[in-house]
């Protein structure tokens, strides 16, 4: 690691002003404008041969992606690679945003390096990391390090080439497939002088330094291995660490969401243990051994509102062959029988729908199969996402949210409840009082991949806490949860926007209140089944479902069906483990996303189809009450002032005509409404048809 030094830089001069760092210290050289005077040569396109040639490559970015990392120093064959993290001023200049800040680009660059690379490309980095060649640097002090500057050195021919602009050091900065600015230096003393300085008084005065370690980060906060902290802990000096906090008036950060995000999640926890640290008159904080370890008994007496926020997660290990519970590693390889014993469980549960539960049982269990296809996948889905949002595919493909609700008594806790025994051994449900806005984004960390489950949400609870979450599509991190509910609610009331984004499984067949008999020996049956289940038929659907993904084509994989991949992988597991001689059940057949769509708007199409019957069409302009009249591209509908207020909330919101209300009446969009129904309407007096097939 560079000495820590605030050294005085005398820039060369030129005789029309200071193209150098007139600089008294180490914060003046970074807190100036500084307007660098160069003539243009010429324009070329990008490519990496830019970065060929040279023994040494050193940059300050924002950003950078570890595939890149790994091909420059694969290719390349740099003696020295050196990468300091900036950011742009996305901070607010406090203790807890820079602590924040490192603790996220630390957290970042462990978890792409384990996850983003193969067994060779990862070696290659950690071998370079314990030579020396490789190295990383994270800033420490707010508001600096908004350039982006490559330095690059041939230390035997002394050829030297300098780039700045606006690209950061990442695959798709450096594609050529977005705008990007650059400009280049070659051997240019002057442009050397000033932007290596200017790379120094970052690197060297204001960042600590960047670790690799070899196993996953554990998802609970640990202050002890935020850079700056740990290099305070290590440092036995009563002065110990500084960080540099100047007061700025207003608020000119740059907004960068993503990592902002992830600030905002622990920023809380960070405040409370540096809460009594107090920048000097010049902004410095300093941060000595002493203080870490009481802000570290802070952070560990803080209560995290439940065990399970700080104990329960899941992560999928490089290998693909394994997984991580709760630091405890898991093998995906199973004992054939146990997944034997496993599938006979579940046909038995199943079965037991048709033992007293009144209503449409068998599509009870075509929806509740359905649930469980997508809730085994669950712990997979953030990577289809993460295609999805790479490639800017429409993410409705990929609901993060499972919504199980309907009458009481119609079974929706036990499912669960069986689920998560099947997949972690025992049920682990987030208690409903922790189902706020706050608990959400802090349990959407800490779970990576393990999903996060509340029995019993109140509908009041879920429109005030839910939809923010739900309507994000920005995602934490590269690994990130979804999230199931149940809830005893009716069919109605979720907004169209909740609907399309979520999963939604609606049932009104229970089990009767009435019929004890039944209720006690279906609750009997279930206790034993849990009792025998084993998590082997899913460790083998998991190993199954990971080699479905690595085998997609990563150009189209954001656009695969989640629920027919999930499905299909499920039923020919069940299929190939049932007892001998048992038919597979019709609830155990592959379904797909669009199947689940049409059932998903049942209900609003039957109340519409209710509301624009032909007995409830009127001529009259002004429907009377109960009725319907077309006017050129709408349907009027006239309705009780409660009814209206309740059909508002139940149709879809892409079919009400808000431009054309008036009050009493309902305006809904005549085609959009044709479309949605399948129907055609014709002149006023004729009768609706029904659309059988393209141009019926």
């Amino acid at each position: 690691m560079p000495p820590r030094t605030r050294r005085k830089t005398a820039p060369p001069g030129n005789g029309d002003g200071q193209t150098g760092l007139m600089l008294d210290d180490a914060g003046s050289r970074l807190s100036r404008l500084h307007v660098a005077r160069a003539s243009f040569e010429r324009v070329e396109p990008f490519s990496l041969e830019l970065l060929r040639g040279f023994t040494a490559l050193r940059a300050l970015t924002y950003s950078v992606s570890i595939p890149m990392i790994a091909r420059l120093a694969r290719e390349f064959d740099y003696d020295e690679l050196e990468v300091t993290f900036g950011h742009g001023g996305l901070i607010n200049r406090t203790v807890e945003d820079v602590l924040s800040f490192q603790h996220v680009i630390d957290r970042d660059l462990n978890e792409a390096v384990l996850a983003e690379l193969n067994d060779e490309r990862r070696q290659a980095i950690f071998d370079g990391v314990a030579a020396g060649k490789i190295r990383f640097y994270v800033v420490k002090d707010a508001g600096i390090a908004h350039a982006k500057i490559y330095l690059l050195e041939n230390a035997e021919t002394k050829r030297r080439r300098v780039i700045v602009g606006s690209a950061n050091l990442s695959e798709q900065a450096l594609s050529g497939r977005q705008a990007e600015t650059l400009l280049a230096f070659d051997d240019d003393a002057g442009a050397w002088e000033h932007y290596s300085a200017q790379y120094a008084a970052v690197r060297d005065t204001a960042t600590s330094h960047l670790e690799l370690r070899a196993a996953p980060t554990p998802p609970a906060l640990d202050l002890s291995e935020i850079p700056t902290l740990k290099e305070a802990l290590a440092d036995d000096s009563e002065k110990g660490v500084a960080i540099y906090t100047p007061a700025v008036a207003g608020d000119d950060a740059l907004p960068f969401p993503v990592v902002e995000r992830k600030i905002e999640r622990i920023r809380p926890t960070i405040r409370k243990a540096a809460a009594d640290l107090k920048p000097d008159r010049s902004g410095a904080v300093s941060i000595n051994r002493r203080i870490v370890r009481q802000m570290i008994r802070i952070s560990r007496a803080r209560d995290d509102a439940s065990d399970a926020r700080q104990n329960t997660w899941l992560t999928v290990n490089p290998d693909r062959q394994s997984i991580t519970l709760s630091d405890r590693p898991v093998s995906l390889a199973a004992d054939w029988s146990e997944v034997q014993s496993d599938a006979a469980c579940w046909l038995e549960f199943f079965d037991n729908y048709n033992r007293g539960f009144a209503g449409d049982v068998p599509r009870l269990q075509r929806d509740y199969f359905t649930f469980m296809s997508w809730f085994y996948f669950a712990p997979l889905l953030c990577e289809l996402r993460n295609y999805a949002l790479r490639q800017d595919i429409f993410s409705f493909k990929h609901p993060m949210f499972a919504v199980v609700y309907g009458s009481s008594n119609c079974g929706k806790t036990s499912l669960i409840e069986t689920l998560m025994t099947s997949m972690f051994e025992f049920p682990r449900i987030v208690e409903t009082a922790q189902f706020t806005r706050s608990n959400l984004r802090g349990l959407q960390q800490s779970y990576r991949r393990f999903p996060i489950v509340f029995d019993d949400v109140t509908r009041d609870r879920f429109n005030r806490n839910g939809e923010e979450i739900i309507k994000d599509d920005a995602m934490p991190d590269t690994e990130y949860p979804c999230f199931a509910l149940s809830m005893n609610a009716e069919a109605r009331n979720f907004k169209s926007e909740i609907v399309k984004r979520c999963l939604m499984i609606y049932t009104r067949t229970n089990l009767p209140g009435d019929r004890v008999v039944e209720r006690n020996r279906l609750q009997r049956s279930v206790t034993g089944i849990r009792s025998r289940l084993t998590t082997a038929l899913y460790r083998e659907y998991l190993r199954r479902a990971l080699q479905a993904i690595d085998a997609l084509d990563p150009a189209t994989a954001g656009d695969a069906d989640v629920l027919e991949l999930s499905s299909g992988l499920l039923c020919k597991l069940i299929d190939a483990a049932k007892p001998d001689g048992t038919a597979l059940p019709q609830w155990c057949q592959q379904t797909s996303l669009v199947e689940y769509q049409e059932r998903a708007f049942e209900r609003p199409k039957l109340l519409l189809e209710s509301l624009v019957s032909k007995d409830r069409y009127s001529k009259r302009r002004n429907p009377p009450e109960s009725c319907w009249t077309l006017r050129d591209r709408q349907v009027v509908v006239n309705a009780g002032a409660q009814e209206l207020r309740s059909l508002r909330t139940d149709i879809p919101d892409w079919i009400l005509d808000d431009t054309s209300s008036v009050a009493g009446l309902l305006t809904l969009k005549r085609k959009e409404l044709e479309d949605f129904l399948g129907v055609r309407t014709l002149q006023p007096r004729t009768r609706w048809q029904r659309i059988l097939a393209p141009g019926g």
